[in-house]
């Protein structure tokens, strides 16, 4: 599976917009309804979901979200933070759908105080839709504020949808200092290499990877540098062995490895070799190992 940067996601997406062709009001319809489709196996119909928003698309994926779950007879409240003067186009979409359909759900807040004031119910769930992949810069202000709010909340499990909020896409955020720390990513269509890095562990403790239908020819097309192995491409490597294969039908192997004081190099790489499918393995390496 390709991991591309944040620009070639952007890129992307707009080529689907185009060629599909899909209004991105419905592909942000799409997505919300894929993190349905998914959280809806994850959570009862008792448990009290808060879907934190941001002004960006991000925030219309989640304003989405809470509509569809609200919908569905889930309990979920949406605040609003309101950090920017306007929404995004579709963003502002989904915040009139929400609003109309469920005003009593949604809350806006501009400041500190407000914020705080926002959470009254004791919640199972807190969602995050504050910044997804849009980020540039650290966090600040009233953001920086919710992101606090978010992990300060113990015993609540907390899921982002996209990439935690305030940590960046495509380089280390090790320096950051608000960066929601998510049990769960909801990332669309692709991991993103941000996940991949150790100093983000505490950020990404677990991600799925939940297929928006971003179009093919985009992502076959488009060079990356980076890529996530899956098991299903693993699957596809195997092959499968007859009844009564012997062991020299599935090739030899030659490893040379291990040295002095390093025997175990040796033996876990040999141990890897066979189980990946060589049916024999010739070993050659230190008369310590050998022994």
């Amino acid at each position: 599976m390709k991991i591309f940067n944040a620009e070639q996601i952007r890129a992307i997406d707009a080529y689907t917009i185009q060629n599909e062709p899909i209004r991105s009001i419905d592909l942000m319809e799409r997505a919300a309804k894929a993190c349905f489709d998914h959280l809806k196996k994850q959570i009862h119909a008792t448990d009290k979901i808060m879907m934190f928003c941001g002004m960006g698309n991000n925030g219309g994926d989640g304003l989405a979200l809470a509509r569809l779950l609200n919908e569905a007879g889930f309990y979920c409240d949406a605040v609003l933070v309101r950090y920017a003067e306007h929404l995004s186009t579709d963003a502002e979409a989904n915040y009139k759908l929400l609003k109309n359909k469920f005003p009593e759900r949604l809350k806006e807040v501009e400041d500190t105080r407000d914020l705080h004031k926002s959470i009254q119910v004791k919640y199972s769930v807190i969602v995050d839709a504050l910044l997804g992949t849009g980020l540039n810069k650290p966090v600040e202000g009233v953001l920086a504020e919710a992101i606090k709010l978010i992990n300060a909340q113990n015993n609540i499990g907390v899921i982002s949808i996209d990439v935690p909020s305030g940590l960046f896409v495509d380089r280390t955020s090790k320096d950051q200092a608000f960066i929601v720390k998510a049990d769960l990513v909801l990332s669309f269509q692709f991991p993103k290499l941000a996940f991949l890095m150790a100093e983000n562990s505490a950020y990404v403790k677990d991600f799925v990877i939940l297929d928006i239908g971003l179009h093919s020819g985009a992502i076959s097309q488009l060079h990356n540098n980076y890529f996530f192995v899956t098991d299903e491409l693993i699957a596809s490597l195997l092959m499968p062995r007859a009844k009564f294969s012997h062991k020299g039908d599935h090739g030899h192997a030659l490893l040379l490895a291990g040295s002095k004081g390093k025997s175990g190099a040796a033996i876990i790489s040999s141990k890897a070799c066979m189980r990946s499918g060589a049916g024999l393995l010739t070993l050659h390496s230190t008369k310590a190992t050998l022994q």
